[in-house]
Order: C-alpha cells, then structure tokens, then sequence
C-alpha cells in the first residue's frame, strides 16, 4: 500500500507526484520557483482537475524542486 504523505504534508491521490518529480529533476536547479509554476500550470490545462488539485500539484512541484536543489547543495558541500 502507498501513502500519499511526502515532504511532511498529505496530498489528494489525483496528484500524480512520480511523475512531477521526475519533470521537475530534469530542471536545473537554479530555475525559479515561478518557472515551475508555470510549467506545471501550462501542464494542468489538459487535465480536468479542479482548482485545488492543481494548487497541490503546483504545491507538490515546487517543494520537489527545493528538494532538488537541497540535494544539490548539500552534494556539493554547500551546506
């Protein structure tokens, strides 16, 4: 069984978040935080979610990618 509990917060199942972390690795890790959120708002057109799944998806990727680049900085002995 999966839980949907990640980065401390419980989302709705209809976030799909393998497959937002697996978008947002393949940013750099400098790209702004809006920047995402226009990706992944540009990417929710297609879907026929409502206005709160996509504010989680939104949520969701944004926090993957501090993920990505606390990963990176702490690679790289920044912290």
């Amino acid at each position: 069984m999966t839980t949907n509990t990640q980065f401390g917060r419980q989302w709705a199942p209809e976030v799909p978040r393998g497959q937002i972390e697996w978008l947002v690795a393949r940013l750099h890790v400098s790209t702004p935080d809006r920047t995402i959120e226009a990706n992944m708002r540009r990417r929710c057109r297609k879907l026929a979610a409502t206005p709160e799944v996509i504010q989680e998806i939104v949520d969701f990727a944004i926090l993957a990618h501090a993920a990505n680049r606390d990963l990176f900085a702490h690679v790289m002995g920044g912290r």
